[in-house]
């Protein structure tokens, strides 16, 4: 089988508990809601492809526990192939405790990741590396990740990553890079601080073919061989912004897959992200075509580019 994205990264079961306003030290507080779902930025973005009907696959780590059981599931749900993930009895699967305030849908996360439960070379089958048209990546387990990299890419692959949070990537990583979409916060710490247009160019002349730096409520600068564009976020009354920027990730990879324009991909993934931020957890914020293509028409921009394999209902 050919998959059109192969995703390499970690995954946890994501506890979402929503309350008035963060807690202070020392405090009791009601919980508003409670979610489980599963999270991570690579497999948060394959369910968006697999939604959209793009046949994915994912490698990644888990226990065998209730937990890990939970995320297989889940992920079979939006088509995800499961059968590469590494199921380990001596591990916990990761979990994250998230507080989500009501008032702003900020949220604050707590990860528990025991170190087993890193990918290894030796997780990641070369059958499949040989056989997806993008291989996605989030550079926690480098020289996992460094690995199917270069497998992928030597078999005709593109590469792209999602890098989130500041932290340093292998130089190795950044060089096969085709599509990189970072965050402000790593932008800052390690290319352009406080300018992400120029970020963005600097990833772009270090080999990739099209990267973005995410701003949040400020919106996304895309550079490529056109040059910068500034995608503005649409503003919204958001509910919960956990995922939202894998979200993102996983609707801008689909306009790459489609071969959109640069424009294009980039309302697209602002559209997808922005309607997730209006429900709690990551998955449950994914939306359908007919859904996004409602809001973008809404904003008066065109959405005659959002077609593909029939999975669209049109509004």
């Amino acid at each position: 089988m050919k998959y059109d994205c192969v995703g390499v990264g970690m995954i946890a079961l994501d506890h979402l508990v929503s309350v008035d306003r963060y807690p202070e030290t020392n405090s009791k507080n009601i919980a508003r809601r409670v979610v489980n779902q599963g999270g991570g930025p690579v497999p948060t973005a394959l369910a968006v492809l697999g939604k959209f009907g793009k046949k994915c696959a994912v490698v990644t780590k888990i226990g065998v526990d209730a937990a890990g059981t939970f995320l297989k599931a889940e992920l079979t749900e939006f088509h995800i192939d499961t059968k590469y993930i590494v199921s380990d009895a001596e591990i916990t699967t990761p979990e994250a405790f998230i507080i989500v305030d009501e008032k702003s849908g900020d949220r604050t996360v707590i990860l528990h990741r025991a170190e087993r439960t890193s990918l290894i070379p030796g997780d990641l089958p070369e059958e499949l590396l040989r056989n997806c048209r993008l291989l996605h990546l989030d550079g926690h387990d480098g020289e996992a990740n460094l690995y199917a990299a270069k497998k992928a890419k030597e078999n005709g692959a593109a590469i792209s990553i999602d890098i989130g949070s500041a932290r340093e990537i292998d130089a190795r990583l950044i060089d096969v890079l085709d599509y990189a979409i970072v965050s402000e916060n790593y932008a800052d710490e390690y290319l352009q601080k406080n300018d992400p247009a120029k970020s963005a160019e600097m990833l772009l002349q270090r080999g990739t073919t099209l990267c973005a730096v995410t701003c949040g409520e400020r919106g996304s600068y895309f550079a490529s061989s056109d040059g910068i564009y500034h995608q503005p976020a649409f503003p919204v009354n958001a509910v919960d912004t956990t995922g939202a920027g894998d979200v993102f990730h996983g609707a801008a990879l689909y306009g790459i897959l489609e071969g959109w324009t640069v424009q294009q991909t980039a309302s697209f993934a602002s559209a997808a992200a922005a309607l997730a931020c209006t429900k709690m957890g990551g998955k449950t914020g994914i939306s359908d075509f007919s859904e996004i293509k409602g809001f973008l028409k809404k904003r008066e921009i065109d959405t005659h580019f959002i077609k593909s394999g029939g999975v669209e209902t049109d509004v």
